[in-house]
């Protein structure tokens, strides 16, 4: 056993900033969402309480619904009918959307979120310009997940993923490029490109999931299954084994997944 330490340079791990934001909408293709500033994350999840002679004893989270606020400058036109615009009309019927952004050290995804009206304030003119920042309070609908609570914010830390995971999931969020030369009336061409999509939260597991180091898979009868690399896993002796990782998480139908990044 150790003493607990702190300030060790090494065990340091912080995020900055904010980048590469996109705007999906329930129908049609993602876009990006240049101007936006921050994401406030906020939360108060309902609680049940249980007493005994008047005293608490016992509080259980019933709903840990993610929300917050999200400020921006400017925003892409696809946001209007989520804001209440339609033309030149406001207070329109709003309805939820996606978005997601990166800051140096995670990946936020966040599901079917809800805007209420900007909050904006307008000052007299002066010689200096000063852009109005945008700002909206924001609840979400959580959605199912494979092998845990439903949910509506994923967060993927990009330091210790899969660098091939990390590109499969950009190539379906962020889209590609029609390939040089391509021609839509000339099938022979070349290969089109693909819009920015949303994938469901199972399908961003599947991608981590086939970039996995190793698997093990249990049986269901005291027994399991490991597949990976000989230098992930290799056997020390007749009957015994070692697993070269340092995490196992598990993901749903008796399924772990344990990396070694």
């Amino acid at each position: 056993m150790t003493r607990a330490t702190w300030d060790v340079l090494t065990d340091r791990r912080y995020t900055t900033g904010i980048n590469q934001g996109m705007l999906y909408p329930a129908d049609g293709s993602g876009v990006p969402w240049n101007g936006l500033t921050s994401i406030v994350q906020g939360g108060d999840p309902e609680q049940e309480s249980f007493y005994f002679d008047g005293t608490r004893y016992f509080s259980r989270s019933l709903n840990d619904t993610f929300s917050g606020t999200l400020s921006a400058f400017t925003y892409p036109d696809e946001l209007e009918p989520f804001v209440g615009l339609s033309g030149v009309a406001g207070a329109q019927l709003r309805s939820a959307f996606s978005i997601s952004y990166r800051t140096s050290a995670e990946w936020h995804i966040v599901y079917n979120m809800l805007l209420t009206p900007a909050q904006r304030e307008y000052d007299t003119l002066t010689d200096q310009v000063n852009p109005l920042e945008l700002s909206w309070d924001f609840t979400t609908h959580p959605v199912k997940i494979p092998g845990g609570r439903p949910t509506s914010h994923v967060v993927i830390l990009l330091d210790s993923s899969s660098p091939d995971a990390i590109s499969d999931l950009e190539t379906i969020m962020y889209g590609t490029d029609d390939s040089p030369g391509y021609d839509p009336s000339d099938p022979t061409s070349g290969t089109p490109g693909i819009d920015p999509a949303l994938p469901a939260i199972a399908d961003i597991v599947d991608i981590f999931e086939s970039h996995a180091t190793m698997r093990i898979t249990d049986n269901g009868d005291g027994t399991w299954i490991a597949t990976g690399p000989d230098d992930v896993i290799f056997l020390t002796g007749p009957k015994s084994f070692q697993i070269n990782a340092n995490s196992a998480i598990f993901v749903g139908d008796g399924v772990y997944r344990i990396s070694s990044y």
